[in-house]
This record gives C-alpha cells, sequence and structure tokens, in this order.
C-alpha cells in the first residue's frame, strides 16, 4: 500500500466511538482519526494499540506499537499538536489524517517527525498540518520497527499491555533511525 489509500472504519466502530466522544464533534474527529491511522498501520504490518484515556487528557499520546514508541494523530484540518504537547507524551511521530465528509474514515495525508516540529519558532505553537510540508504517509513504515511476523507481534504486544502494562517510551537516542554522532574532543 502507498500509504495514500482510504481507510474505511466499519459503522459500529464509528457508533462506538460516537458514545465515547459524547457528542462532541471535535473529540469524535480525533477518535476517529486515531482509529483510522491504527488501521492503516496495521495495514501496513505495524501492529499498534490505541490510548484508552480520552483525548481530552494532557499528555496523551494517540497509539503505541510494542517497542514502546507512541504515536500522535490528528485531523488534517484541526491539528491540536506542538512540539511542546508531543515531547510531553513522548510522541516521535505525528500522523495526520484527511477525514472524509462521512467521518467514517480517510486518507493517511502524511507525518511529521518529532524533529520537524522542533525545527518551527515557538515550540508552544500548535501545527497548522494543512499549511506545513507532511513527510510522505507511506514513508513512515521505514522510520517504524520492522516486525517480521506482524500478527505473532500483535499477540503478544496484547499480552504484555494486559500482563505487565505499557512499555516504558524508548530514549530520544534509541528512537533516531540515524547513529549520534561522537563529539569531536
Amino acid at each position: 500500500m502507498s500509504g495514500r489509500g482510504r481507510i474505511g472504519l466499519p459503522g459500529s466502530l464509528v457508533r462506538k466511538l460516537g458514545r465515547e466522544s459524547r457528542g462532541d464533534p471535535a473529540m469524535l474527529a480525533q477518535l476517529v482519526a486515531e482509529a483510522t491511522a491504527r488501521r492503516w498501520l496495521v495495514s501496513l504490518g505495524v501492529p499498534a494499540w490505541r490510548n484508552p484515556a480520552p483525548p481530552t487528557e494532557g499528555g496523551r499520546y494517540s497509539l503505541i506499537l510494542r517497542s514502546g514508541l507512541r504515536i500522535a494523530v490528528s485531523p488534517l484540518r484541526a491539528c491540536r499538536w506542538s512540539f511542546d504537547a508531543m515531547a510531553a507524551a513522548k510522541c516521535s511521530f505525528l500522523i495526520v489524517v484527511d477525514l472524509d465528509e462521512e467521518g467514517r474514515g480517510g486518507v493517511p495525508a502524511g507525518y511529521l517527525e518529532l524533529a520537524d516540529l522542533m525545527a518551527q519558532a515557538d515550540p508552544d505553537r500548535e501545527v497548522d498540518a494543512a499549511g506545513m510540508r507532511l513527510r510522505p504517509a507511506g514513508g513512515i513504515r521505514n522510520a517504524l520497527p520492522a516486525e517480521r511476523r506482524p500478527r505473532l507481534s500483535f499477540v503478544l504486544g496484547t499480552l504484555r499491555l494486559l500482563l505487565l502494562g505499557e512499555p516504558e517510551a524508548p530514549p530520544p537516542e534509541k528512537r533516531s533511525r540515524f547513529p549520534q554522532r561522537e563529539a569531536v574532543g
């Protein structure tokens, strides 16, 4: 999959998310974006689990991978993430989803890495995802930890979450795909 295919959500899931949102359209859009991003990652062979906390909770990430890597998700036209918010939630990536008119899914529009947000002048300012140059959505597969057996990884990850709770977020140097340069001294 190129990363640009539409991901539709089943009606039962949309109704469940509607109940969770308690009638708040912004919260519903956030939950639909998260469910869409999760299904998209699974289609790429990357098992992911959603955060059970409501989107209104501070310091909340959207998705977690088996490695402990955390991902923020946002609807394209209603991004509420800044560098500071992502750092507080220990997120390494922001996936932006362009939701469809019906609110039943959408298309992954692209993603940003934490370093992309750090390049902004103001770390408190929320990202205008519609106005930023996003990395191509399909490229995120190369930036995430590889899973040789995604289904087995999903089962093991689910068991780990149930028995031991959430894994710690990897330290920043472990999250980087690029080797750290040694200081010249």
